[in-house]
């Protein structure tokens, strides 16, 4: 009996090429709900804020800036704290409508996301609240430098300063919003927690808790870290009292500290400095620890109460060209930004370059 499909008759090909494209659409719906698992996991839907100012022309700039040719772009709300940066994003994002996909970036969430958004369809709008305190951001505007994909990517990020962030809309004056919260006997611990992180071990810092269980510890670090007071201008409050009634505390909990943890106190010292001296004294010790917490201090900077003595340290530090580009920002203090243009001059760093210039005239 002969086999009614030959080895390489139009028969058999047609079969080889239908068995090949069930393979390949079979592997494509399999990738196509493995990124979607991955967006889901990653994006949080955008819950609308508090009513507050209107502020249209930033949302016009925001729509130029969303609704523009390039496949990935990032732009910055930059503003100080009660601004009404969130507010701002949140609205505009959902009135971007059903063509767009919108979502919160989840905290440690963002590896991984770029690459399961190339090729997924809607355009997608991802908004990075408080994205000077993470720590996964400068890996993922490096994802999106490098980002070709099909499908448009927005990223859309909060910040004080937009340090290193092309495009700006700056937000100033207060949003309006009437914050309120009661007192919490646990406040200690929220507070401690916002400051350097809700770690059992720096939590047994504060006196109260000293003799606490390892297991009780932990409990209460969860407890804090799932319930973080905002917005921001009301968590500050919290802050600002803790301080003031517990002195020396923020000192003790801000010593001996990870660069990550140093990181995040620094974010939240900036915030209540000029009416706190303990917190300024902390602010610019962590600031002077080590020469990677500098640049960091200099984005944090809220007022004009730290500007001088920061300053000083700004004199004091080398810095790469890299650096002082990054540091460029119109809004910061005065003698700030002369401190930077003078490392800038005493060092005639060439813009844009790793190299020193060296004047032969």
């Amino acid at each position: 009996m002969v086999d009614w499909v030959t080895e390489g008759s139009a028969i058999s090909l047609a079969v080889h090429l239908v068995g090949a494209a069930v393979v390949v659409a079979v592997v494509r719906g399999l990738q196509s709900r493995k990124a979607r698992r991955v967006i889901a996991g990653a994006l949080e839907p955008v819950g609308r804020p508090a009513p507050g100012r209107r502020r249209d022309g930033e949302s016009w700039r925001l729509a130029d800036w969303c609704d523009g040719p390039a496949t990935a772009s990032v732009l910055a709300v930059a503003g100080p704290p009660g601004a009404g940066k969130s507010r701002l994003m949140r609205e505009f994002a959902l009135g971007r409508g059903p063509k767009w996909r919108t979502g919160l970036l989840r905290p440690g969430a963002g590896r991984d996301l770029l690459r399961a958004l190339q090729n997924v369809g809607r355009p997608t709008l991802i908004l990075v609240e408080e994205a000077d305190l993470r720590d996964d951001l400068d890996a993922l505007l490096a994802e999106l430098r490098a980002y070709r994909g099909t499908t448009t990517v927005r990223l859309l990020l909060e910040v004080r300063r937009p340090c290193g962030v092309e495009q700006v809309v700056r937000l100033s004056g207060p949003d309006g919003v009437v914050n309120a919260r009661d007192a919490d006997p646990l406040d200690d611990v929220v507070a401690a927690a916002l400051l350097v992180g809700a770690r059992p071990t720096l939590l047994r810092r504060i006196p109260e808790l000293a003799g606490r269980t390892a297991a009780e510890l932990e409990s209460l670090a969860e407890w804090a870290a799932e319930r973080p007071p905002r917005p921001v201008p009301l968590a500050g409050r919290l802050l600002a009292e803790f301080a003031a009634a517990r002195p020396g505390l923020v000192d003790r909990l801000t010593r001996d500290v990870s660069v990550k943890q140093a990181r995040r106190a620094l974010w939240w010292l900036a915030l209540i400095a000029d009416e706190c001296p303990e917190a300024a004294e902390a602010f610019l010790r962590l600031a002077a620890s080590r020469p990677e917490l500098l640049p960091r201090a200099v984005r944090c900077l809220v007022g004009e109460g730290l500007a001088k003595p920061l300053a000083t340290l700004v004199a004091a530090r080398e810095w790469t060209p890299a650096e002082l580009d990054a540091m460029d920002s119109p809004d910061l203090p005065d003698a700030v930004r002369s401190a930077l243009r003078g490392r800038r001059l005493d060092g005639t760093w060439e813009k844009g370059t790793a190299t020193k210039v060296t004047d032969v005239t």
